[in-house]
């Protein structure tokens, strides 16, 4: 009985080591790896301007802190708007953590963390 509790003891111990104790903005969505694929200015924006887009200053866009990001999702290629936090540069393929949300629902996804990794250089 005392070996039955110890491996049950030991079996949750490490599933709790494995769990992750990230702090992010919206601890319900996960993170994902993508790649920027658009940076985008006020004369690349879509038109109509998508919901998520409607409260930013055209001094904001215009200084390149809105981004397409790109993300496997099961099968398919998802692409989301992201802004550029302040402390942030980016380039055109550079890799990125994404917090994905809705932009039809007027939210924009949210940049965990630039990178160093490229896109170009993640598929030699």
């Amino acid at each position: 009985m005392t070996l039955k509790r110890l491996s049950l003891a030991l079996g949750v111990a490490w599933l709790s080591a494995c769990a992750t104790t990230g702090t992010t903005e919206n601890p319900t969505k996960e993170a994902r790896q993508g790649w920027i694929d658009a940076i985008y200015t006020t004369n690349d924006l879509p038109q109509p301007l998508p919901p998520c887009l409607a409260n930013i200053s055209p001094s904001e866009i215009a200084a390149g802190r809105i981004v397409e990001v790109s993300y496997w999702s099961s099968r398919k290629v998802i692409y989301k708007l992201a802004e550029l936090p302040p402390s942030m540069t980016a380039s055109l393929h550079q890799a990125v953590e994404i917090w994905p949300e809705s932009c039809a629902a007027g939210k924009l996804s949210r940049l965990a963390e630039v990178r160093t990794v490229s896109h170009s250089q993640s598929q030699n």
